[in-house]
């Protein structure tokens, strides 16, 4: 057995490059989803912040830090 032609393989070739940008689109849509739920989780604990300063009511300054601590 020879070496296949490579006439065959090109379309496979073509079509895989053409993938390239797609994927990195994906990802990039993907990484700007991420950005909006943590923006919108950010705006919802500062809005919680000035509704307890609002109030008036105590805050807990000496509660354990677990949930936000492990965010990067």
């Amino acid at each position: 057995m020879g070496v296949e032609p490579a006439a065959p393989r090109r379309p496979l070739r073509r079509a895989l490059v053409s993938l390239g940008p797609i994927a990195a689109r994906t990802a990039l849509g993907c990484a700007l989803a991420q950005e909006r739920v943590v923006h919108a989780e950010q705006a919802g604990h500062r809005t919680l912040a000035a509704t307890v300063r609002r109030q008036g009511l105590p805050l807990d300054r000496d509660a354990d830090r677990t949930t936000e601590d492990a965010r990067p």
